[in-house]
């Protein structure tokens, strides 16, 4: 019969939570060049060639202020607010 090999020993490997060398550096190395890519967002946001390339940024810019947006639910059963209205006769338009 064999020894037993296989499966994790007690305490083996890197302990969780903590971050490899690699994924420290490459964190190091984004951050020393945010206010570039930044910089490089508003430019592109400011002076983009195709809309898709400006609202691509803007979206970008306000993630990073702001927070991403979080996934509204679909509503059911609810009856409509004024604001329903009023997008509903923006989007007639």
């Amino acid at each position: 019969m064999g020894k037993g090999h296989g499966g994790k020993r007690k305490g083996a490997g890197r302990p969780e939570g903590a971050v490899s060398v690699t994924k420290a550096r490459l964190s190091q190395l984004a951050r020393e060049h945010s206010d570039t890519a930044f910089e490089t967002l508003v430019d592109v946001c400011k002076n983009g060639t195709s809309d898709r390339a400006r609202i691509t940024a803007a979206i970008a810019l306000l993630d990073r202020g702001f927070g991403k947006p979080i996934e509204a639910c679909p509503r059911e059963h609810e009856a409509p607010s004024p604001l329903d209205d009023m997008l509903n006769a923006l989007e007639a338009i």
